[in-house]
């Protein structure tokens, strides 16, 4: 066996092992359990001095992906001269800027239940797409792990905002451009959907409403 491959074969033995670091034993003694190993595909075990028997499988098959959950959120935009403002909140934990979201709530439809976080987070009313526009993907930090989320967001047209709401004065509320939005929040998913989001088939200029003639 050439050196190259006993390289790569003793990285796979130990890797297999779950060992984070090379044993205090000698090249020889490692050498000499690579030799013993069993052929691909095949369990055995290593005895060489300076290793406890263990199982081996050099084909094992890799980790399995994390398991994934659904969230929903609401994007809730206002106009400006035909240009798209979004309305961005701060999470109560880290303080970062965030679309208002949670979980899916039972008896509702996922569009809906985005709808009840804007109101709940940000005292936002308005009409709510039944589909989603887009969705992203992050890291919920849990006490002691973090959660893999898939978040579908909903578009927002806003109408009004609340004097009084649930979490009134636990949060901070700003309005932003899509770019600069982009750019605050620290999510890579969220920030890829706004530079990339086409909202100009929600925007409904303003009719002005002709007053009557007046007769002579």
């Amino acid at each position: 066996m050439s050196k190259d491959s006993a390289t790569l074969r003793r990285v796979g033995l130990f890797q297999q092992r779950g060992v984070g670091k090379w044993p205090t034993c000698a090249d020889a003694a490692i050498d000499a359990a690579i030799d013993a190993a069993p052929a691909r595909g095949q369990t055995g075990r290593l005895s060489a001095p300076g290793f406890r028997p263990v199982k081996t499988r050099l084909d094992a098959a890799p980790a399995a992906a994390p398991h994934e959950l659904t969230q929903v959120g609401a994007l809730p935009i206002r106009f400006d001269d035909g240009d798209p403002l979004v309305m961005l909140v701060t999470s109560r934990g880290t303080r970062r800027w965030v679309i208002p979201k949670g979980w899916p709530m039972k008896g509702k439809k996922n569009w809906a239940a985005a709808a009840q976080e804007a109101r709940e987070e940000a005292g936002i009313i308005g009409k709510t797409s039944k589909r989603p526009i887009g969705e992203f993907r992050y890291f919920k930090r849990r006490a002691g792990h973090f959660d893999l989320c898939r978040v579908e967001v909903y578009y927002l047209g806003f109408e009004k905002r609340l004097e009084a709401y649930r979490e009134k004065g636990q949060r901070e509320i700003g309005w932003f451009p899509l770019a600069a939005a982009a750019e605050v929040v620290e999510e890579p998913g969220l920030a890829a959907l706004l530079h990339t989001i086409d909202l100009s088939g929600f925007y409904k200029p303003v009719k002005m409403k002709l007053g009557k003639k007046n007769s002579r």
